[in-house]
């Protein structure tokens, strides 16, 4: 059943419903995780009609649907942990705590929702590990009631007229107040808090921070107490909540999904508890002491305090750049000459892609970019030359971050249109829907694909649709992205597909989108550009793109002398489809260019030396590349007297005669 039908369910049966993330999102700089709010004041904007259903999940049918529990509800969620070694089962029944045991709901970690009403007239607040009233500390049994909500893993809502009462002992009082919940952005709230020296009570709670490691529960509650005096204008918050995050992320922990809990943890504590209190409830944030009104600066206060907090910030930010550019570092080891002459580099495609490296293409939108790579990774797993390189036939492994849906039909053009049979493809190609190089499952699964087909190259199509970095100018986030992205198989070649900056896409140069950290790390950028100046020998006019690594049009090339190649453009086939092409008067190197250019007719290679006013030896290697291309072709000599000859191919000839179809089809 639809998550939509779900909550059309839930509403008829007297419930109120909003919608969760089912998956960890990224929205703008925030990261969004799995079963946390899709609106902009969470469980508060729930609805309890079908058109608010529809509104909610029309666009994005897949959200969970997520419950209130408000007032009238307390539902018990019992967890079961087996790496933690928690068992709320085993806490309830080791200690003869008996609950009611209809419109129980199993969760999908096995652990299991119990429906009860509150019926003890007081009002209750959520809590993880909730507390008897002994004190008695029940790990892996959680309370949603009060502000709070779980999520509805049932089609069939239990009947709230069949709910049975919550026990005595579920009811306990919750040892800290609700708090006001705050609406507005999490940085509106921030820029809110007053900077100086800890008041009292801040000092208290920070010499309340754990003295070891601690756990996510600890964490959240710690969070969650110094938004409570945030909220009260407490002094000292931010430097109270930046000692808690250095204390949470301490080595081994500086890990970047440690960071990203303490942004979702502190975001939800921040929408539960961070409003404004009643009147009454203020201090004073000067002296921390109660306040019958709200405190009021200056001007200049406020713009002193924000400016010591930003200033911290950005020292906080260089402190960070520097610690993870640092991460990336190997290590200084010491090097043999025959060490050094070992490192000459290897090619997947010669003079432009090498093995165990990082590269971009980079091109504006509809240029061809898919189609290009496209090109290449055929040819590759043929042993085709590409553009005139030779290649290495291995295996490749595709990350589709967007246009999916008609890549198949892009292979299938492809090799259609080259009359090669497309099953080879399961032979070496292999693929991934979707990706997020900051996500830890995402990353696991392109790993083990990689690492299990034996993939030697990994295309992710595109960085801003599989890096998951939320601010491409962020050069940590940046960095720490291809970080993660070279562990996924030790060796493996990467090319990521981008986009270039918005100032230079329409020009010759289209330059890498993002921080430089992208390009420093890259060992080679290929961009792509329309080529409307290129005029081919062979008459031949249309919309041409130009493939270049040369500087001045945005390009790399760390391993190999950098160029620029013409001539390409993409062709349309007979079933409506496109496949990348290069000119053939193009599609041959420099060297085979030369010979292409000057072997008119038969000869030697020494006359072919005179005539291009080059060495013999230059010669012979310019022929040898014509040959190896089949632009040329030698005719061995009769006797010892002679020399050998050498003349053009069809091919070659071809490549040297005006195209007249063209120019006239051009021409009506």
């Amino acid at each position: 059943m639809s998550m939509l039908q779900r909550a059309l369910n839930y509403v008829a049966a007297g419930y109120s419903v909003f919608p969760c993330y089912e998956k960890d999102e990224w929205v703008g700089s925030s990261l969004h995780t799995r079963k946390s709010p899709a609106t902009k004041r969470g469980h508060l904007d729930a609805v309890k009609t079908e058109e608010g259903v529809y509104r909610y999940w029309g666009l994005n049918p897949d959200r969970l649907v997520g419950l209130p529990t408000e007032d009238k509800l307390a539902i018990m969620d019992i967890d079961i942990k087996v790496d933690k070694g928690t068992d709320g089962y085993h806490e309830l029944d080791s200690r003869g705590l008996k609950y009611p045991e209809s419109n129980n709901i199993p969760t999908p970690s096995g652990g299991m929702h119990v429906y009860m009403l509150n019926t003890s007239g007081k009002k209750l607040s959520p809590g993880a590990n909730i507390k008897l009233a002994d004190g008695t500390v029940l790990e892996g049994v959680d309370r949603r009631a009060g502000s709070s909500y779980v999520i509805a893993y049932s089609d069939t809502p239990p009947k709230l007229d069949e709910l049975e009462p919550a026990p005595d002992w579920f009811c306990v009082s919750s040892p800290q107040s609700e708090g006001s919940p705050f609406s507005g952005t999490f940085q509106e709230w921030f820029n809110r808090l007053p900077e100086g020296v800890p008041d009292s009570r801040v000092s208290r709670a920070v010499l309340d921070f754990p003295d070891g490691d601690f756990g996510h529960q600890t964490m959240i509650t710690k969070q969650a107490h110094l938004v409570r005096l945030g909220a009260e204008r407490c002094i000292g918050v931010p430097g109270a909540l930046a000692g808690l995050l250095a204390l949470w992320t301490h080595p081994p922990y500086d890990q970047p999904q440690y960071q990203l809990e303490w942004n979702a943890a502190l975001e939800g504590a921040v929408r539960k508890y961070g409003g404004i209190p009643k009147l009454g409830d203020e201090v004073d944030p000067r002296t921390g002491e109660p306040s019958p009104s709200k405190a009021t600066f200056t001007l200049e206060q406020e713009i002193e305090m924000r400016a010591e907090r930003f200033y911290i910030e950005k020292k906080a930010a260089q402190v960070a750049d520097t610690r993870i550019e640092s991460e990336s570092f190997k290590g200084s080891v010491e090097l043999s000459v025959d060490d050094l002459k070992a490192t000459k580099s290897i090619f997947l495609v010669q003079d432009l892609l090498p093995i165990d490296s990082i590269a971009f293409l980079v091109g504006v939108s509809n240029l061809g970019k898919t189609f290009a790579y496209v090109d290449m990774i055929c040819h590759i797993i043929h042993g085709m030359n590409w553009l005139g390189k030779q290649t290495k036939p291995i295996k490749i492994l595709v990350v589709l971050g967007e246009g999916k849906a008609g890549f198949y039909a892009r292979l299938e053009a492809w090799f259609k249109f080259h009359n090669l049979d497309i099953e080879i493809i399961r032979d070496y190609l292999s693929f991934i829907d979707g990706a997020n190089l900051f996500n830890d499952q995402s990353l696991a699964k392109m790993s083990e694909v990689a690492n299990r087909e034996g993939c030697e190259l990994i295309v992710l199509d595109t960085w801003a649709a599989t890096s998951g970095v939320p601010d491409e100018n962020a050069g940590a986030l940046n960095s720490t992205a291809m970080n993660r992205a070279m562990t996924i198989k030790a060796g493996a070649s990467l090319l990521f597909v981008h986009h270039p900056t918005k100032t230079s896409e329409k020009g010759e140069r289209p330059e890498l989108r993002g921080s430089s950290a992208l390009k420093g790390r890259a060992d080679l950028v290929m961009t792509m550009y329309a080529d409307p100046t290129f005029k081919p020998s062979s008459g031949e006019s249309g919309e041409f793109i130009a493939l270049s690594t040369e500087v001045t049009h945005g390009g790399k090339n760390r391993h190999a002398r950098t160029e620029t190649l013409r001539g390409l453009y993409l062709c349309e086939t007979d079933d409506d489809q496109k496949v990348f092409m290069q000119l053939e008067s193009e599609a041959i190197s420099k060297n085979a260019l030369k010979v292409r250019d000057h072997l008119l007719e038969r000869m030697s290679a020494e006359q072919l030396g005179k005539k291009m006013k080059k060495s013999y030896t230059s010669v012979k290697r310019y022929l040898d590349s014509a040959i190896a291309e089949g632009i040329a072709v030698k005719i061995p000599r009769q006797s010892s007297t002679e020399p050998d000859q050498f003349e053009l191919t069809e091919r070659g000839k071809a490549a040297n005669q005006i195209n007249w179809a063209s120019l006239v089809k051009n021409s009506k």
